[in-house]
């Protein structure tokens, strides 16, 4: 994988470094309902890029990559539920 970005003349540090923050803590913000409208479209970039560049040229598993994208474009188009913490932001929006 490193070998990959190196030919491009990318590293990939900082972009696994953006990756692993952004799933972890943009999936718990989420299930939270913290800045749900945000991280979700972050998310959908992010599934989108790695649709295009990982999985479509190896050419297995963008199927699951497929319905993350559909779920992250759902949530950063509505919003949050009855429940979320931000519901009171979201509101003022």
């Amino acid at each position: 994988m490193t070998s990959n970005f190196s030919r491009v003349g990318a590293s990939i540090r900082p972009l696994a470094y953006l990756t692993i923050a952004l799933e972890l803590f943009g999936s718990i913000a989420i299930a939270l309902g913290l800045l749900t409208r945000a991280l979700a479209f972050m998310l959908f970039i992010q599934m989108i890029v790695i649709l295009v560049v990982v999985m479509i040229p190896r050419g297995t598993g963008f199927q699951l990559s497929t319905v993350w994208i559909g779920v992250f474009a759902y949530l950063s188009a509505h919003g949050i539920g009855r429940w979320a913490l931000d519901r009171p932001i979201d509101r003022q929006v």
